[in-house]
C-alpha cells in the first residue's frame, strides 16, 4: 500500500470529521464530516455557504486566511 492509498484509507475511515476546501468549495468531506454536519453527499454540503459552518467567533479570522491563501500570502494551515 503506497502512502496515497493510506493516507485515503485514514481519512475515509476516521472517527473525526475531515474536510478539504480550495477557496469557498469543498472538495472532500468524509463521511464522518457529512453525518455530524447532516448531509449524505459533499455535493449536497456544498450547497451551503461555507463560512457559515464556521462557528460564528472564528469567522473573520477564516476570511483573513482565505483571503491571504488566495492573494498568495503565507497563511496558516
Amino acid at each position: 500500500m503506497d502512502f496515497d492509498e493510506g493516507y485515503r484509507l485514514a481519512t475515509e475511515h476516521s472517527n473525526e470529521g475531515v474536510v478539504i476546501v480550495s477557496g469557498n468549495k469543498r472538495l472532500f468531506a468524509n463521511q464522518k464530516c457529512l453525518e455530524l454536519a447532516g448531509y449524505h453527499t459533499v455535493q449536497e454540503f456544498d450547497k451551503i455557504p461555507f463560512l457559515s459552518t464556521v462557528h460564528p467567533d472564528d469567522r473573520e479570522k477564516v476570511k483573513e486566511i482565505i483571503k491571504k491563501r488566495q492573494s498568495g500570502k503565507p497563511a496558516p494551515s
